[in-house]
C-alpha cells in the first residue's frame, strides 16, 4: 500500500488545486459562472419535465416508462438545489476558520453511510468502497459536507465510482481516494469538472489545510484528499499521533512530552481534572493558586484553568509576557461551571477553549490535543 500511495501522488500530471483563495476566484468572476451553470442545469430539466408531461397528457397515460423517463431530468434539478444549498451554507459551516463543536469523528463511518445513502438514492450507479478504520478531529457538520460534496460531485462525473479510505502503518496521515469511471459525455467540460460541489470541497478542505490533488484522464477521474493527522486511541481517549517530522509536530499533543499546568483552587474540580489528566499526561502540575503560576521560571505547553485565574489582570500579563518570550503561543482551556459546554478556541494569543465541569472526563483531553495541534499548524 505505501508504494501505491507513494506512486499515485508523485504521478506527473496532476493538477494542484487549493491555491487560490476562494474569494479572489468568485471576484474574477467565478460567482457569475457559477450562477449561470446552476440556471442552465434548472432551465434545461425544467423544460424536459414540462416536455414529458405534456407528451404524457396527450397520450393520457403514466406508466412506469414514463416515470423513468422523467427520472433524469428530475435528478438533475435535485442535484442543482443541493448544490446551492450547500454553496450559501458554506460560510456558516466555514464559521471564519474557526472550529466549533470539534468531535473524534470515524471517517470511514461518515463515508459509509453517505455512499449507503447514495446506492439507495442512484440505483443506476456503482458505488465500491475499501475503507480502512480512521478518526479524525472534526466538526461534524462540516466534515459530512465535505464528504457530500466530494461524492455528489464523483456521480455527478460518472456511473462507476470506487471510493477507498487508506492508513499507511506507523503514518499520522490517512487519504481518501476516489476513482470516477463510466463518464458521463460531457464530464470533462470545465463546467462539470469545476461545478458547486467542487468549489465547496475546495473551500472546506483550504479551511482545514487538507491537500486534494484530481487528475483528469481519458475515460476516468481520480482524486486523492489527504489527512496530516489522523487519531489513534490511547487509554480510551483520543489523541493524535505524532509523525516522524520534528516540524510537522512542533507543539502538538505528546503524552510523555507535553506540559499541562492546571491552575485551579483545590477542591472537587481539581481533583476531577487531576483524575481525568494524570493517566494521560505524563508532565502534569497541580498548581492551586495563580501566584505559583506566575512566579514559576518555566512554562507549559497548556494551561487549564478557571474563570477566577483565567480573568485577572496578572494571568492576562503572564501569559502575553511568556508568549512573547517564548516566541509562541501557550494553549488555554477553561473549565466552567456552565453545563454541556464544549468551545475550542481560535488561533489567536488569547483565545481560549472551553470545557464544562460535567463533561472533563469526556472532552478535556480532546480540547488540549486540539488546542496544541492547532498552535502547531498555525506555527508550522
Amino acid at each position: 500500500m505505501r508504494g501505491g500511495s507513494s506512486s499515485f501522488t508523485a504521478s506527473l500530471g496532476f493538477e494542484s488545486v487549493f491555491q487560490q483563495s476562494l474569494g479572489d476566484a468568485m471576484a474574477d468572476g467565478g460567482w457569475h459562472q457559477l450562477v449561470a451553470g446552476l440556471g442552465m442545469d434548472m432551465a434545461d430539466a425544467v423544460h424536459q419535465v414540462l416536455s414529458g408531461v405534456a407528451a404524457l397528457a396527450h397520450s393520457r397515460r403514466l406508466g412506469t416508462h414514463e416515470a423513468r423517463w422523467l427520472q433524469a431530468p428530475l435528478q438533475r434539478i435535485y442535484h442543482a438545489g443541493i448544490a446551492a444549498q450547500r454553496l450559501s451554507h458554506l460560510s456558516h459551516l466555514s464559521r471564519g476558520g474557526e472550529a466549533s463543536g470539534t468531535e473524534v469523528l470515524s471517517l470511514d463511518s461518515l463515508m459509509a453511510d453517505a455512499a449507503a445513502h447514495l446506492r439507495q438514492r442512484l440505483p443506476d450507479h456503482q458505488i465500491n468502497t475499501e475503507l480502512t478504520p480512521v478518526d479524525v478531529l472534526a466538526e461534524p457538520e462540516l466534515l459530512t459536507s465535505a464528504i457530500d460534496s466530494l461524492l455528489a460531485w464523483g456521480t455527478g462525473l460518472g456511473q462507476d465510482l470506487h471510493l477507498k479510505l487508506v492508513r499507511e502503518a506507523g503514518s499520522p496521515c490517512g487519504e481518501i481516494w476516489l476513482r470516477v469511471m463510466q463518464l458521463h459525455r460531457q464530464a470533462q467540460e470545465g463546467r462539470c469538472l469545476n461545478s458547486v460541489d467542487w468549489h465547496v470541497l475546495w473551500q472546506l478542505a483550504r479551511l482545514k489545510g487538507v491537500k486534494v490533488r484530481r487528475k483528469v484522464e481519458p475515460g476516468r477521474v481520480r482524486v486523492a484528499v489527504r489527512f496530516d493527522r489522523v487519531m489513534s486511541q490511547h487509554s480510551g481517549m483520543a489523541v493524535l499521533e505524532a509523525s516522524n517530522d520534528p516540524q510537522a509536530t512542533d507543539g502538538a499533543f505528546d503524552p510523555e512530552r507535553t506540559r499541562v499546568w492546571c491552575a485551579i483552587p483545590r477542591g472537587n474540580t481539581a481533583a476531577s481534572v487531576y483524575g481525568v489528566l494524570n493517566p494521560q499526561v505524563r508532565q502534569l502540575r497541580m498548581l492551586g493558586d495563580l501566584r505559583t503560576l506566575t512566579d514559576s521560571p518555566d512554562a507549559p505547553d497548556c494551561v487549564v484553568t478557571v474563570a477566577e485565574f483565567l480573568n485577572t489582570e496578572t494571568f492576562r500579563h503572564w501569559r502575553r509576557s511568556t508568549q512573547e518570550a517564548r516566541g509562541r503561543q501557550i494553549a488555554v482551556i477553561e473549565v466552567c461551571a456552565a453545563p454541556n459546554v464544549f468551545d475550542v478556541g481560535g488561533f489567536g494569543p488569547r483565545s481560549v477553549g472551553r470545557v464544562s465541569e460535567n463533561i472533563i472526563a469526556q472532552k478535556l483531553l480532546t480540547a488540549i490535543v486540539f488546542e496544541l495541534s492547532q498552535l502547531a499548524d498555525a506555527t508550522g
